[in-house]
């Protein structure tokens, strides 16, 4: 920039001073530029008299663009008034991002300062813009001098104005009219997208609305309008900002595009230009912060001339792969980017510096949002048709899944159909081998019952046989002296009664027959016993009986006791409680006396196998009842169960005896008896001092539901 400045220095020799002639109609830099002339001022000049500086430059420019410099320059303006009528002129600087400006002209020999900066509030201006602007005091053909002192942390460019204050109102008037469609195309856009994100979702419509919103506010700052809208908000920031928008504008651009692009599928090369584009940009805010204007900007212009013609080469590149939306953004970014050039040629003073070549990024911007916004809306129906498209396939896919699923289905039911087939058999099979074994439950119950029973009978049997030959010997005995006695005659001898009387004495008549009620009187014994056994086995006959009848379950525990009472033999103390009012309940009676027969043998095992004397082996019968229920407990002092496998005592085939000595059938045949009696059966256990089993069964069926 500096080396252009040289040049343009150098061939302003070519150009000599000239007046600059105000009239009626508006005049602009472009018709007098190189009647301007210029001077850079050194460092803390004092302004009170600018005809001390000096010799002033003048350059074939048709608008100064002094670069990117910390200088302050003054510029040299000699006005002669040819205007019809009296009015007011005003002169006007078309820059609305200067820092600093100095107006110097001078009224009744007194050079007057006015200053306008960031900080001045556009109601305090003279013309209600963002330009800067002063009134000229100027009178027909009189040559007048005014000086502009300008300084700027962004390129100082000086295009500027002349004419009178009404005509200069109209024209600020269209220029906001202009940005006012700006203004209403940008956020019209934002909008429809917003809207169009609140029912997609899809992220790349809001990375859209962020870009656009930082391009509406980069293109506002750059023409002026933040000052004007929001003057004195943004004043302590205002010469941030444009560097700030702009790194921004390129970060979320960058952003977006890769993402419109779908670059990790089209172009994953493209992501290392793109991150480092991102990296730069970052790079310009620390340097916009910490004052360094002149190498952010600078920075900023390089990326912009770098990354421009890279987003057009990639978005052809992309549509050349196949992405169809790739060509809305090559569109779009090339008006976006001919509008930039114009912009970038005005400053530099290849094209004509007007209202036209100043807007071109802005209008460029705003066209570019549209055409965008065509894109992203036609991407949206080519996502939709490949979306379509996708659903076809799938269709298809699903319809011959479904025809194999259908096969496979149907292979399915019928492995199932065989599979139900061999399991109905195995179930009853299974129920055949459950009645076996329950059937051989039984007959081992019975076995070992028969044993009891037979030695039972045997002993009473046994006292009744061994009296029956010492009491026939003493009946023959009493019947020989009966005889004796019988034989004797009418008038018996003194010898007769007297041999009578020596038998009596031989065979001690007293005795016999206290020997003979002896004998009787075990007879009797041995067969009350012998009938009390015969009444148990009529009682415990009702086995297989599978109709509930009205019974006593004290008699089911007393006959089941005299019936296995042999099993134990003097081995258990047996202690029973029962309740002597317990009332009948409907049961099947055999099978309860099964249940009790399990349970107290469970007790007695387990009382034998835990303590070596026996005078502490104990087993407890007890029946009791209430209002709905009737309580059997078989309580025994043995070593106790683990909780561990208290769980597990009720199922089939489960046992802690050794191999031999137990089916595991007992508990499960019991527990599934006292259930169809609707009751329950309970286990409550402490190892190291005994076991209970509770049996709860209810007084009558309909009682049920009501104690629940």
């Amino acid at each position: 920039m500096k080396h252009i400045f040289t040049i343009v220095v150098a061939l302003s020799a070519l150009y000599s001073s000239g007046q600059i002639i105000v009239a009626d109609s508006v005049s602009t830099t472009q018709q007098f530029c190189n009647q301007v002339g210029v001077f850079k001022l050194p460092e803390n000049a004092d302004l009170s008299n600018p005809n001390v500086f000096g010799p002033f430059e003048y350059f074939p420019v048709q608008a100064h663009n002094l670069g990117l410099s910390n200088d302050t320059y003054l510029l040299q303006l000699v006005l002669t008034s040819q205007g019809q009528r009296e009015q007011d002129y005003v002169l006007e600087l078309l820059q609305p991002g200067m820092d600093h400006i100095v107006f110097l002209q001078k009224k009744e020999g007194t050079w007057m300062k006015t200053q306008i900066n960031d900080n001045t509030k556009i109601v305090d201006r003279l013309i209600k813009s963002q330009n800067p602007s002063i009134e000229l005091s100027l009178q027909n053909n009189r040559i007048d001098t005014v000086y502009m002192a300008v300084a700027s942390g962004e390129q100082i460019l000086t295009p500027f104005r002349i004419g009178p204050k009404h005509s200069i109102e109209e024209i600020t008037h269209t220029k906001d009219t202009i940005y006012g469609v700006f203004c209403g195309i940008m956020l019209a856009l934002i909008l429809y997208n917003f809207f169009i994100f609140v029912r997609t979702k899809d992220a790349i419509y809001g990375l859209y609305i962020l870009y656009l919103s930082i391009i509406f506010l980069a293109q506002s700052n750059i023409q002026g309008y933040t000052i004007c809208y929001f003057n004195g908000l943004f004043a302590p920031i205002e010469r941030y900002l444009l560097h700030i928008l702009m790194a921004f504008s390129g970060i979320t651009g960058i952003v977006f595009i890769g993402r419109y692009l779908e670059v990790k599928r089209y172009a994953p090369k493209s992501k290392i230009l793109l991150n480092t584009t991102i990296v730069l940009y970052v790079l310009s805010i620390p340097l916009t912060l910490t004052q360094h204007f002149n190498l952010s900007h600078q920075l900023l212009l390089v990326i912009g001339s770098l990354i421009g013609p890279s987003i057009l080469y990639l978005s052809y590149y992309c549509y050349k792969r196949g992405n169809n939306g790739a060509l809305s953004l090559l569109i779009a970014w090339s008006v976006f980017f001919i509008g930039v050039m114009i912009f970038a040629f005005k400053d530099f003073g290849v094209l004509p510096y007007n209202d036209w070549t100043h807007n071109t990024m802005t209008i460029g911007s705003a066209i570019e949002g549209i055409l965008l916004s065509f894109g992203l809306a036609d991407k949206i129906n080519i996502l939709k048709k490949e979306k379509e498209e996708a659903q076809v396939r799938e269709l298809e896919a699903l319809k011959l899944s479904e025809t194999k699923l259908e096969e496979q289905v149907r292979e399915r039911t019928h492995q199932l159909q065989e599979a139900k087939e061999q399991i109905e058999v195995q179930y009853h099979d299974l129920q055949k081998s459950q009645r076996q074994l329950i059937e051989s439950e039984k007959m081992a119950g019975l076995g070992q019952m028969t044993a009891g029973i037979a030695h039972e009978l045997n002993n009473p049997i046994n006292f009744v046989s061994s009296n029956v030959e010492p009491l026939a010997k003493d009946i023959e005995e009493i019947l020989d002296v009966l005889n004796d006695f019988k034989g004797l005659p009418e008038a018996p001898s003194q010898s007769d009664l007297e041999a009578i009387r020596q038998k009596f004495k031989d065979y001690d008549v007293p005795l016999l027959e206290t020997e003979i009620k002896s004998l009787l009187d075990g007879i009797k014994e041995g067969s009350t016993r012998a009938s009390d056994i015969v009444s148990g086995l009529r009682i415990f006959a009702r086995t297989d009986q599978e109709i509930f009848v009205n019974a006593n379950v004290n008699e089911c525990v007393n006959a089941t006791l005299v019936l296995i009472k042999s099993t134990w033999k003097n081995e258990v103390a047996l202690s029973r409680q029962l309740d002597e009012h317990l009332p009948n309940i409907d049961c099947l009676p055999g099978k309860l006396n099964q249940v009790i027969v399990n349970l107290i043998t469970n007790a007695v095992q387990a009382s034998i196998e835990h303590h070596s004397e026996r005078h502490k082996r104990v087993i407890n019968v007890t029946t009791s009842h209430d209002p709905h229920f009737i309580y059997l407990k078989v309580t025994d002092n043995g070593p106790g169960i683990p909780d561990a496998i208290q769980d597990k005592i009720f199922e089939p085939f489960f046992t802690t005896k050794k191999v031999g000595q137990g089916t595991g059938l007992g508990l499960s045949i019991s527990k599934s008896i006292i259930e169809d009696h609707q009751g329950e059966l309970h286990i409550k256990s402490i190892l190291g001092e005994g076991t209970e089993f509770l049996v709860r069964l209810p007084r009558k069926k309909d009682l049920i539901a009501q104690a629940a």
